[in-house]
């Protein structure tokens, strides 16, 4: 499935529900007695009915709603509201921990540029590089090779 535009908007949601135009016989009789005759005309009537396209696209925003929070924590879990679209899930997820990675990054930068060899071994000190690159690449950043 193409799920990827329910998060970034380009799969927008169908009308939840269309018109259908429905037409109707309508028999009446005209006159009396002898004269009597029946008429037929037609009507009209515009009924509101679910959109079949909108139900297919909301189980498959649902499955990606549902795959998303199934890689949560509970602690966030827990700030979000159950009735959200996908896109909307994503851009509350992007807009509450943006800042926190963005802060993280900075604290890891921090952390490798200060990593001395000391009185460590150098099994240690390789240790330590290597665990803050690992940490860095995980939130989008890696370390080059050059810098290591």
């Amino acid at each position: 499935h193409r799920l990827y535009g329910h998060i970034d908007g380009t799969t927008p949601a169908p009308p939840k529900y269309v018109n259908r135009e429905v037409k109707k016989t309508v028999v009446g009789d005209k006159g009396v007695g002898a004269s009597a005759r029946s008429e037929i005309s037609f009507e009209c009537e515009t009924l509101l009915e679910n959109n079949p396209e909108y139900e297919v696209w909301l189980a498959h925003d649902q499955s990606l709603v549902a795959y998303i929070t199934s890689t949560l924590s509970e602690e966030v879990l827990g700030g979000i509201d159950d009735d959200l679209t996908a896109l909307e899930l994503w851009s509350t997820l992007a807009t509450t921990y943006s800042q926190v990675l963005e802060a993280r990054f900075l604290q890891l930068r921090r952390q490798f540029q200060d990593i001395k060899h000391g009185t460590r071994t150098v099994l240690e000190y390789l240790n330590e590089i290597k665990s803050v690159s690992d940490q860095l690449a995980a939130i989008g950043h890696p370390v080059s090779d050059k810098d290591k």
